[in-house]
């Protein structure tokens, strides 16, 4: 069984954008960094005071061993397009509650 001593996280991190017309919406998922847990707390930390324009959500995922990189690729995506869609619908309850 090959196992990792530290565990390593990588952390990437979706650009939401918020548009009169269009609403909110996933702009890019971008790669921040990777390193162990404490690492990734400090680039996730990075990510959210350095990186200008829109709403910047970090997440860190640990990476496993046997995991491709296509595999984590679309976990992440699959992860920030849930988001996407927590914060449409969050949005649409607030516009609802406007009416």
């Amino acid at each position: 069984m090959n196992t990792l001593e530290t565990k390593a996280y990588a952390v990437f991190y979706g650009r939401f954008v918020e548009d009169k017309e269009e609403g909110i919406y996933l702009d890019g998922i971008y790669y921040g960094g990777m390193g162990s847990q404490d690492e990734a707390e400090t680039i996730t930390r990075r990510c959210v005071n350095e990186v200008k324009g829109g709403i910047i959500v970090p997440r860190s995922f640990p990476i496993d061993a046997n995991q491709t990189l296509p595999d984590c690729i679309a976990l992440v995506r699959r992860r920030f397009h849930d988001i996407e869609r927590e914060m449409i619908d969050i949005e649409d309850m607030g516009d609802k509650k406007r009416k």
